[in-house]
């Protein structure tokens, strides 16, 4: 489990907010030819995936995690800023 039990929602979809530009601008000064490299995925279960596959899983965390916000938004009765 992780620290989420500490983080407040508004700070945590701010956050989501400033990475995911980030990701946004870090991927899009890539010249195309980057995508197809590889790197070593986790440390813990290390694999080696292509920038491209990478991107992608970074973009999945952030659908899920945004959708985690907007469920604890839902259960809370608050929308979202």
């Amino acid at each position: 489990m992780g620290l989420y039990a500490n983080d407040r929602p508004a700070d945590v979809a701010i956050e989501l907010d400033t990475l995911s530009n980030l990701l946004v601008k870090t991927l899009g000064a890539l010249p195309p030819d980057a995508f197809e490299r590889t790197l070593v995925y986790s440390a813990i279960t290390p694999n080696t995936v292509t920038v491209r596959w990478a991107a992608a899983q970074a973009v999945h965390e952030a659908e899920h995690h945004l959708t985690d916000i907007q469920d604890n938004l839902d259960l809370l009765g608050q929308e979202p800023r």
